[in-house]
């Protein structure tokens, strides 16, 4: 009878090891999957919150286009305000840029899109944007204002010339995108001409075609002129002033951008390829969402991608 009990408990203890084994290879297996998902999971969120970044980045700047320079739409009315001649570089409210050696993933050429069926598409994007500065002008010349001439206001603040430099705008040059202004009322950019005390002196571009009116009290704008591209899976801009400033990085691992202008319906479309890091599994597939036209590399395969997405309507070009 103890012998047959001990042989019993011998076969339930191999039995028991048996089922345990089994279960721990399941667990192992269903471990490893459950990692694999995670990390797909963790690498796709990261593409997608880059793409979003970007999204937000672009924004404010894309609303604001054309903002304080309704007078002056349309290409030659807007460089003639600008006192420039015909040809680069010359200020557009928005321009999309096809670039000559985006294959290669360096800065290359760009070259303003054509016109196809109402639609500019491109890989790159320039922005003419202002923002409110804050600064609050009370006009004291006369009005109209005559192309080539000036008018002169009075500062609500203290301290022109302090106010005025520490808003962002420079005096007396220009050349310098920063040396203008919008009057938003008025629809116009001005150059600043002077600034002491409280008295401050603005100029209209004499290549302008008509006289502008000036409403009495104005807000100035600060003018920002700004490009964008993608060189080795990075989003970089820089900026118009007296000269192109250099690139700087904005965000990592974007892969491409698509941009299509609508001049029409004021429609801009813009589509972000973003990359969270190395495809598991093999590789990944072109995505459904990503645009036909837009540019594909074999190597994007090799990125867990995501693509993001945003339309906006531009009033103000």
């Amino acid at each position: 009878m103890n012998r047959q009990h001990r042989a019993f408990t011998l076969v339930e203890l191999l039995l028991g090891a048996f089922l345990a084994s089994v279960l721990g290879m399941i667990m192992l297996t269903w471990g490893g999957e459950f990692l694999r998902v995670f990390n797909r999971s963790s690498v796709w969120l990261l593409a997608h919150e880059r793409g979003q970044r970007v999204l937000a980045f672009f924004e404010t700047k894309v609303l604001h286009t054309g903002l304080g320079l309704s007078a002056c739409r349309g290409e030659e009315a807007c460089w003639r305000a600008f006192a420039q001649k015909a040809g680069p570089p010359v200020l557009r409210p928005l321009t999309v840029y096809q670039e000559k050696n985006y294959q290669e993933k360096k800065l290359g050429l760009m070259d303003p899109a054509e016109e196809k069926n109402g639609v500019f598409s491109g890989t790159a994007l320039a922005l003419l944007y202002g923002r409110p500065s804050g600064l609050v002008v009370k006009r004291t010349g006369g009005s109209p204002v005559n192309p080539g001439g000036g008018v002169e206001f009075s500062l609500l603040s203290d301290d022109t010339a302090a106010d005025i430099a520490e808003a962002g705008f420079q005096v007396g040059y220009m050349k310098n995108l920063t040396n203008w202004c919008a009057l938003p009322l008025a629809g116009m950019p001005f150059y600043i001409d002077s600034a002491s005390g409280r008295r401050l002196f603005l100029s209209l571009a004499s290549t302008v075609n008509a006289p502008v009116d000036i409403p009495p009290v104005n807000e100035l704008y600060l003018l920002r002129y700004e490009q964008f591209r993608i060189v080795n899976e990075k989003l970089y801009f820089r900026r118009l002033e007296a000269a192109w400033s250099p690139y700087y990085p904005r965000e990592e691992g974007v892969l491409a951008l698509w941009v299509e202008w609508r001049p029409g319906i004021r429609v801009l479309d813009l589509w972000v390829l973003t990359t969270g890091g190395p495809a598991p599994l093999g590789g990944s597939v072109r995505p459904s969402e990503w645009p036909e036209g837009a540019p594909w590399h074999n190597d994007f395969t090799q990125h867990t991608l995501c693509v993001s997405r945003a339309s906006w309507r531009l009033e103000n070009v």
